[in-house]
């Protein structure tokens, strides 16, 4: 009778801690196995920003470009180049991010950085494309077709974005000193930003000298852009506007 009241208790006990297993409380620490923990929902994180394979550790042949477009990049665009030239086709840069430009012909825009972009158009997407142009976002007029020119020349000839100093140029430039502008601004409302024509367009609303050259610098870690205008070849005259990531302008600076 002991042995049968011992086997009882043993086996009780194996059924309640069964029992806790298959269900326990709240749904937590469920078998993977069990129907219950199967999440048929694929969760997506947000993208917050076009990924940049080079940053992320991760080859462009690895990600699913329907799912997250790549962004085209001046090293992704060189190597594109290196390794096809002349023989490009449209499927060479199906995996960036674009905006279609017109659909007779087929024209594209793919953005690289506030520099370049790349423009491809053609006829048809099953023909070879009429041209595939890195395009200078300072002056649409200036391009090359990166099939058939030399795409480093073209980028060390054309104007680029530089960096500069915001902290450096509010302490040479006081507010209270002559030829510096602190108020009275014509561009005090937010706009966006999205290319670098739009930050010229924006302080030229401000420029109130003769000018034949224009200069853009940029300083990340306090989000300011700076515009020189200026006459090549002669100092003094110029002026040079700061605006903010809004396109507000922040100060303006005569006889630079």
């Amino acid at each position: 009778m002991k042995r049968l009241a011992l086997f009882c208790l043993v086996l009780s006990l194996s059924l309640s801690v069964a029992g806790c297993t298959a269900h326990p409380e709240n749904g937590q620490n469920l078998p993977l196995s069990s129907p219950e923990n199967t999440d048929t929902t694929a969760v997506i994180p947000a993208q917050t920003s076009l990924p940049n394979p080079a940053s992320a550790g991760e080859t462009e042949d690895s990600l699913d470009a329907d799912v997250c477009p790549l962004r085209l990049t001046l090293p992704t665009l060189r190597d594109l180049v290196a390794r096809y030239g002349e023989t490009l086709t449209w499927d060479d840069f199906a995996p960036y991010d674009k905006e279609e430009l017109g659909s007779d012909p087929y024209c594209f825009r793919y953005p690289i950085d506030w520099d370049y972009c790349l423009e491809i158009a053609g006829d048809s997407l099953e023909s070879e494309p009429a041209y595939i142009r890195i395009v200078s976002e300072y002056d649409g007029e200036n391009y090359v077709d990166v099939r058939y020119a030399d795409l480093d020349a073209f980028l060390d000839t054309s104007p680029q974005t530089s960096q500069f100093s915001y902290e450096e140029v509010l302490a040479a430039y006081p507010a209270e000193e002559p030829g510096v502008k602190s108020s009275g601004f014509q561009n005090t409302s937010s706009v966006a930003l999205e290319r670098i024509r739009d930050v010229r367009n924006r302080a030229e609303n401000e420029c109130t000298v003769e000018y034949d050259s224009v200069e853009i610098s940029y300083d990340a870690q306090a989000a300011v852009w700076q515009v020189a205008f200026y006459t090549a070849g002669y100092a003094g005259g110029g002026q040079s506007v700061y605006l903010d990531g809004y396109g507000v302008t922040c100060l303006i600076v005569y006889g630079e």
